[in-house]
């Protein structure tokens, strides 16, 4: 309070404007530095971004690319080979034309050797 009596009210109502001023300057330059850093960071970012879409577009290029081959493989399938109901048909009793033949063929080796002994 001594201070204020000794000088006056109004160079101290001065010295407090002028610290005001000096501080908004300074947050000024802060905001400034703060708004450089975050649109550095904001381009950063979208470089980063456009990049990841450019390898995702790239693979989704070749995953369509894949899917068409085997879409391709898939038609031609279809058209060109026999469905299951006339593969069944035909070829239905082939197990157990493979199990005769396999009994025909141990009684054969069994007859073989039965003989060998003889």
């Amino acid at each position: 309070m001594s201070l204020v009596n000794q000088l006056g009210t109004v160079p101290i109502l001065i010295l407090l404007v002028v610290i005001f001023i000096l501080l908004f300057k300074e947050n000024k330059k802060a905001n400034e530095s703060l708004s450089r850093t975050i649109s550095s960071l904001k381009d950063d970012v979208r470089k980063q971004l456009e990049a990841a879409d450019a390898r995702n577009e790239e693979r989704n290029k070749k995953q369509d690319e894949v899917i068409e081959t085997l879409n391709k493989r898939v038609s031609y399938v279809e058209q060109n080979y026999a469905d299951k109901a006339y593969v069944q048909e035909s070829f239905g009793g082939w197990r157990t034309e493979i199990r005769e033949l396999g009994k025909r063929m141990d009684r054969f080796i069994f007859d073989l050797t039965r003989r060998e002994k003889q």
